[in-house]
């Protein structure tokens, strides 16, 4: 072994370094064997340099890199109460009349969750089941809203008395709840048992984590006493009842752990059996914060040897023999029948106790009872007791009923549920203390808080948050809302202490165990350094790198990526939230395989195979007619359900509602509040849309009288709060024009919620029940609604326009019916769709008019995302043969007229009256049509049903996908409305005549397989955001350039020296290149060649016999050339004045000689005229110069021999 000294300034070592302490190095030290530091430090105390290892290097401990820190700020050093206490928010009431909400309460950490156990609640059907409601607080509105359900299904069985123990985690998501009197699996009546279970905030519902944890045996009431850690994976049950070793009856506590791999909790050690027979032992129980510690009351012990004095034991767990061992001594009680530990509270770390004995006398008084709170000295392995005891105010106070203590041990809440407060008998109170460690002392903060009335018991059960700062009240036999009618009800309220607090900033160094393949930093990373991991990288938090970062594996950070300067050497970089880069993006092609962004085609493939989602979503009541309207996602996850019949909350009819659904894999579990109809008669949910998230719903109410006219009509648009569970309107209501224009008859949303459109059937602006289409668009910033153009009225009265409406994805193009329109025959009604241009809506297209008089067309539209393809639905034509079967049309614009793609879609039969409602995908190739009068399979009359068609664009034609989806019975009405979502693989139908007229809706997948082929787009390694290539690029293949496209040539300092200008159409291009010689030759479709020499300002033709065909030898045309009569002449057009002569011939005398050399031209001023083309008489003058040229040579020849 070897060690580093001040005066070392290098050391080498060539084996290996054991250093079992600190080792501290002030400069280099080079190992190039194994370090093993087990358990020490190392440090660089000059950070310029490095530690080098050669061999493998292994560490116990953490390696901290760079010398920085990472700063965490806002950590509270302190808290200074003012003595003020105010209310959080409302009572928060039980449900029903016995329920004894509040016999148990438990709040999270930061005292924003608090559970709330009502024993007596007699759930769905059974007698005293009981249930538990977890709620969260809402700061803005200072109300607490339900999370979830209320748990348990309300309890598993009669007498269970669910929720008679109640404990929360840390960040309020997980909840442990005890039914002592359950009656098990197979042990035997009343064994008790405790349940966990954990919040699903995306589907706002509590699961049940792992198996029921049941007691041992009949009677044990295993579940009276419950506490959990603050992770939430580590329970404490107490079973007070429990035999134990044998000894009747004793009492015992088992602590389990959560297996998440197989979900179920498993026994952590031995069971803890009370010390003897009739001790209690688990009446109460508390955890420490990891779960290792816990404290345990036995209110019926013995102690010294007085009966009933009651004690408190603490055990801590030693993993290493899965047993738990105790801490220190019995805590005892201090006089007979004090019943101590009737109520346990351990602090985060576990070495602080308060101990609660109701029926202690205090100093004087009977039964006043007090708390005493313990801290462990773990030098010596014993309880002392810390400051005075905390005695009740009066006798039979019963204070010590109930306690909490905070996390760091310094405040403790005490309840005395039988104090007479300031007057009313039993009204209950609990105090909150405070130590001052100066003088060991607890001091009272601020005032009593009181129970509200008589016979409350408030401060029979109290929870405080981790600080100290909230706390949580129990009043079991309040009356709830105080009418005298609810009796024993019970109710919770949660109190803040006012307070100040000290901040200190805490900087912590950032762990990353070297060598492993995984790296994963608990908090954000902040790298000032170098840093090279030879694995994968994974952050919970922020990345900020201002140094490099070298990374082999995989990156992934759940946050954002801010890069001073970075490499990332091989691998991928997988982002949870938007890159957002302000310079370019530099791609090393050695990095990255062939320089290549890959994306992918999805092509879907339908199988014919159509699976109900979920179950039946039924209405709430009879005649609610559920399902009258229905409106899906995007993601075909969350779907709204008009019940325009509903009596709302009150008993008068027809509000109307709107609940909404989401998908959780397995059943459709209701989002937040049901929606209600503002007033009477309102019929609120006639008309309902979606948008793409699923988290803005329009909702019409066609019969609402608006602010003072009679059944003018509204709409209101909600949004969901998902923290609490909510739907929030979103700006004013949308109130009709006038007195029955019945607005809101339809409505359509766009894809982001911003923009809704909304139908008026019965509006007169343009004629008596003409109507009318107002869209409006959403200014977030002052919450309201302004109109986006003009009121878009129906064409004549009459025509009943807004009857139904459709809203491309972006809201700027608008779908609109009138099936009572004539334009084509009495009734056969139209469609007409508009653009918005900025100001107005304008009409693009034709009308799209019915095929026949009694048509209807237009009394369902459905529009794609793009606004190109729309789908119109005329539910009284008769079809091929048959006499109201009803038809749906699709057309695609293309520029100018809608084209209609593929047949007609009639109905099966007659009277289906199919079309009555439809849906398009977004792409405009898969569409959902509703026949609510079909008979299904001829056994149930109107049944109803829905048929899907996907387009096949090579055949113009619509082809059924799968089997028609029937309705549930006979009069259902099924297909009276539908939605598709996006992809067009899931439908949701409403049958608003289903059970009764209670009407439901089921949720249909299509199923599917996809075929993804990769697409490769080849890209250089250095093109900018405006795409100017700064580097040498290589385009491997054809580029279309639908604009300008500048070319540099590298002999040519000049940008811009060349551009070559394209056709937008992409069968009309250039093909560029550069030769050896630096030159470009541009080629297109008509002309042979040209090219420009580098430097020149001009281009040149190319003659090459690889670009030409047909080659053959001019014919003899010096005769025709000969006859040619060459001439001066002025054109008409020219002034008199004008001394200028032109050279040239007279077209219409070459054109009798060569009239392949003569062309029509189109003149300015739209007048034709000849020209010739004497480039192309070259050709003729050079043959006829070559012919003559031989005659001479010939000629000189003979000549020559004659000499």
């Amino acid at each position: 072994p070897a060690f580093c000294i001040y005066y070392i300034y290098i050391y080498n070592m060539a084996n290996w370094l054991d250093l079992s302490n600190n080792a501290n190095c002030f400069e280099s030290m080079y190992v190039k064997g194994f370090v093993d530091i087990s358990g020490g430090s190392l440090q660089l105390r000059n950070a310029d340099n490095h530690l080098l290892v050669g061999g493998d290097a292994s560490f116990n401990g953490g390696v901290y890199l760079g010398g920085k820190k990472l700063v965490v700020s806002d950590v509270v050093e302190s808290l200074s109460f003012t003595g003020t206490i105010n209310q959080l928010g409302q009572d928060i009431d039980g449900e029903a009349e016995n329920d004894e909400s509040g016999w148990s309460v438990s709040i999270n950490g930061d005292g924003t969750i608090v559970a709330i156990g009502a024993y007596y609640n007699d759930g769905t059907t059974t007698g005293n089941a009981g249930h538990v409601r977890i709620y969260q607080y809402d700061s803005g509105n200072d109300i607490w809203n339900q999370l979830g359900q209320d748990i348990d299904g309300d309890g598993e069985a009669a007498d269970d008395e669910s929720g008679r123990s109640v404990s929360i985690n840390g960040d309020g998501t997980i909840v442990a709840i005890g039914a002592p009197y359950n009656d098990g699996t197979d042990l035997g009546y009343e064994a008790g048992h405790t349940r966990i279970y954990q919040y699903d905030s995306g589907n706002d519902i509590w699961n049940q984590l792992g198996n029921d944890i049941d007691g041992e045996d009949f009677y044990d009431f295993s579940g009276y006493s419950v506490s959990l850690n603050s992770d939430g994976n580590i329970v404490a049950i107490g079973a007070y009842n429990n035999d134990g070793t044998g000894e009747d009856p004793m009492g015992h506590v088992r602590i389990y752990q959560y297996d998440s791999g197989n979900d179920i909790w498993n026994q952590l050690g031995q069971d803890i059996d009370g010390e003897a027979a009739g001790d209690w032992f688990g009446y109460s129980v508390s955890l420490s914060s990891d779960g290792t510690t816990v404290a345990i009351g036995a209110k019926q012990n013995d102690g010294t040897g007085a009966g009933n004095e009651g004690h408190v034991r603490i055990y801590q767990y030693d993993s290493g023999n899965d047993i738990w061992n105790q801490l220190g001594n019995d805590i005892d009680g201090e006089a007979s029948s004090d019943y101590s530990g009737w109520s346990v509270s351990i602090n985060g770390d576990g070495s602080r106790v308060a101990i609660g004995a109701p029926y202690n006398d205090g100093t004087t008084t009977s039964n006043a009872g007090h708390v005493r709170i313990y801290q462990y000295d773990s030098s010596n392995d014993i309880w002392n007791q810390m400051g005075q005891d905390i005695d009740g105010e009066d006798a039979k106070d019963y204070s010590g009923w109930s306690v909490s203590i905070s996390s760091d041990g310094t405040i403790v809440a005490i309840g005395a549920y039988k104090n007479n407060g300031t007057s009313d008998n039993d009204a209950g109170h609990v105090r909150i203390y405070q130590y001052d460690s100066g003088n060991d002392i607890w001091n009272q903060l601020g005032y009593d808080i009181d129970g509200e009335a008589v016979d409350d018991y408030s401060g029979s059960s109290v929870s405080l948050s981790s600080d100290g700062s909230r706390v949580a009240i129990g009043a079991y036999l309040n009356y709830g809302t105080s009418t005298d009618t609810i009796w024993n009800s019970g109710h919770v309220r949660i109190y803040e202490l006012e307070s100040t607090k000290t901040y200190v900033q805490v900087s912590k160094q950032i762990p990353l165990q070297i060598g492993t393949e995984t790296q994963r930093l608990g908090y954000a990373a902040d790298i000032s350094g170098i840093v090279d991991i030879s694995g994968a990288l994974f952050t919970h938090g922020d990345a900020s790198m201002n140094g490099n970062l070298y990374v082999s594996g995989d990156v992934t950070i759940d946050g954002a990526l801010s890069f001073g300067s970075a490499t990332i050497a091989a691998s991928n970089i997988a982002f949870s939230s938007d890159i957002s880069m302000n310079d370019r993006l530099f791609v090393n092609v050695s990095d990255v395989d062939y320089s290549h962004i890959t994306g992918y085609l999805t092509e879907i493939n339908y199988t014919g195979t159509i699976n109900q989602l979920g179950q039946d979503i039924d209405g709430e009541a009879s005649i609610d007619y559920s399902g009258r309207s229905v409106s899906i996602n995007g993601d075909g996850t969350i779907v709204a359900i008009g019940a325009d019949y509903n009596d709302g909350t009150t008993t008068s009819g027809n509000y109307g509602h709107v609940r909404i659904y989401q998908y959780d894999g397995t059943d459709w579990i209701k989002l937040g509040q049901d929606i209600d109809g503002e007033a009477d008669d309102d019929q609120s949910g006639q008309s309902v849309s979606l948008n793409s998230d699923g988290t803005i719903v329009a909702i019409g109410a066609h019969r609402n009288d608006g602010t003072t006219t009679n059944m003018a009509g509204h709409v209101r648009i909600y949004q969901y709060d998902s923290g609490n569970d909510i739907w929030n309107k979103l700006g004013q209501d949308i109130d009709g024009e006038a007195a029955d224009d019945r607005s809101g008859w339809s409505v359509s949303i766009s894809s982001d919620g911003t923009i809704v459109a909304i139908g008026a059937i019965y509006n007169d602006a343009n004629g008596s029940n003409a109507g009318h289409v107002r869209i409006y668009q959403y200014d977030s910033s002052n919450d309201i609604w302004n109109q986006l153009g003009q009121d878009i009225d129906g064409e004549t009265y009459g025509d009943y326009t807004g009857w139904s409406v459709s809203l491309s994805s972006d809201g700027s193009r608008v779908a609109i019916g009138a099936p009572y329109n004539d334009d084509n025959g009495s009734v056969a009604g139209h469609v007409r769709i508009y653009q918005y241009d900025g100001t107005d809506w304008i009409k693009i297209g034709q009308d799209i008019d019915g095929e026949a008089s009694g048509d209807q067309s237009g009394y369902s539209v459905s529009i794609n995302g793009d606004g190109t393809i729309v789908a119109i639905g005329a539910l009284y034509n008769e079809g091929t043969t048959t006499s109201n079967a009803g038809h749906t049309r699709i057309y695609q614009y293309d520029g100018t007229d809608w084209i209609k793609l593929g047949q007609d879609i009639d109905g099966e039969a007659t009277d289906d009256q199919s079309g009555y409602s439809v849906s398009m995908n977004s792409d405009g190739t898969i569409v959902a049509i509703g026949a609510h009068f079909n008979d299904g399979t001829s056994a149930y009359v109107n049944s109803g049903h829905v048929r899907i068609y996907q387009y096949d664009s090579i055949n113009d034609i619509w082809n059924q996908v799968g089997h028609d989806i029937d309705g549930e019975a006979y009069y259902n009405y099924s297909g009276r409305s539908v939605s598709m979502n996006s992809d067009g693989t899931t439908v949701a139908i409403g049958a608003y005549a289903n059970g009764g007229s209670t009407g439901h809706t089921r949720v249909y997948e299509l199923e599917t397989t996809t075929t993804t082929t990769p697409i490769y787009h080849s890209i250089h390694s250095d093109v900018d955001s405006s795409g100017t290539f700064s580097a040498d690029t290589d385009l491997n293949n054809t580029m279309i350039v639908p604009g300008n496209i500048t070319i540099v040539d590298s002999s040519n300092n000049s940008y811009g020296a060349y551009t070559v200008y394209t056709d937008k159409a992409a069968t009309n291009f250039f093909s560029v290149g550069k030769s050896a010689s630096h030159v470009f030759n541009i080629v297109d479709k008509d002309n042979a060649g040209v090219y420009m020499a580098s430097g020149s300002t001009s281009f040149t033709s190319t003659s090459d016999a690889r670009l030409k065909t047909a080659i053959e030898p001019l014919e003899d045309a010096t005769d025709k050339l000969m006859q040619l009569k060459p001439c001066t002449y002025k054109w008409k057009t020219q002034e008199e004045a004008d001394p200028k002569k032109h050279v040239g011939f007279i077209a219409q005398e070459v054109e009798a000689l060569f009239p392949n050399l003569v062309n029509e031209n189109d003149g300015t001023d739209g007048s034709t005229y000849k020209g010739v083309a004497t480039t192309d008489m070259i050709p003729y003058l050079v043959q006829s110069i070559q012919k003559r040229q031989k005659i001479i040579d010939e000629l000189k020849q003979k000549i020559a021999e004659l000499q």
